[in-house]
Order: C-alpha cells, then structure tokens, then sequence
C-alpha cells in the first residue's frame, strides 16, 4: 500500500501550529524527530508535550509547546533575527524555506500595517519562542510527511476583537 502524497486539512475551528504537529504525530511523525529537528534552531527553553485527548467526541494527540518562563525572556525579535536564527539552523532547505515564508508573509503584513520597512518589523507574540517552533516546525512536519500536497479548506470566518500587543 502506497503512503498518499497529498495531505488535506479542513480548519473548521481554525488551525494552529501545535495543532499541525499534533496532526503530523497523528500521522506518524516521531516527536523525537520534531524535538532533533527543532533543536538545530539554537533557541533554548522549550520542549514538546504530547497525550492522547478527545475533545467534541474526535480521538487525537494534543501537543503543546512549553515554554520556561524567564525573567530576562521576551517574545520581540526582529525578523532580521528570525531569519538569522533560520537560516543559521541545519535544518533541510525546503524545511528553511518553508518557515521563512511564514515569517516573511507576517513581516509583509505588519509592514504594511505599520507603515515600516520589512526591516523595522519587530515581532512581538509572533516573535516568541512557541511561535517560532510552531512555525518551523511545521515545515520540518511536511518534510518528515514526505513533501505532501496540500489542500486546507478555507477556515471559517469570524469576527470580534481579541487584545494584542498593539491593542485591539
């Protein structure tokens, strides 16, 4: 039986990226690999948590990203320093190129936000180190899954305010 080469996601409650991996440990993926993979980032203080969990009736893993809470620890790095920490990391190209065009995409909207450069760009949530490992780790997933296509239904849309770093 051949493994199938395209991954379909439908977000019907939205998807994050400790829910991708939870997902790509669903589907076989060590989360010693993940973990090995991670590392080469050179960021330290956090670690991978999995257990099996039900939640509205559907049977998975639920996987969280720990965090040790520091004081000298903030969550703001620019995304010239994301990128360093990228690129630097002995991770597979595709699985680089993959998780700097997550940062890059969010660099081009907060630009734009903000009327920056992408340079000026400093993250804040985005820049904290779960995100990081969120982000990366989810390309290191595919790549571990074997390059799937993939297809992700449209998450559905919503509106509301959340409070964020730069207010509502």
């Amino acid at each position: 039986m051949s493994q199938s080469r395209l991954l379909c996601l439908e977000p019907i409650g939205g998807i994050a990226g400790d829910m991708f991996l939870a997902l790509a440990v669903d589907l076989g993926v060590p989360l010693a690999a993940l973990e090995e993979g991670l590392r080469s980032l050179g960021v330290s203080g956090w670690r991978l948590e999995s257990s099996r969990a039900i939640r509205h009736g559907i049977e998975g893993t639920h996987l969280d990203v720990c965090v040790e809470q520091r004081p000298d620890h903030h969550a703001h790095r620019s995304w010239k320093e994301i990128r360093a920490l990228i690129s630097g990391s002995a991770l597979a190209e595709r699985v680089k190129q993959r998780g700097l065009a997550v940062f890059e995409a969010v660099a081009k909207a907060e630009s734009r936000v903000h009327g920056k450069s992408e340079e000026e760009i400093a993250f804040h949530e985005v820049g904290a180190v779960d995100s990081i490992v969120d982000a990366v780790g989810a390309g290191l997933a595919l790549e571990l899954l074997g390059s799937p296509e993939v297809y992700c239904a449209p998450p559905p849309m919503g509106r509301g305010l959340g409070r964020r770093a730069h207010g509502m």
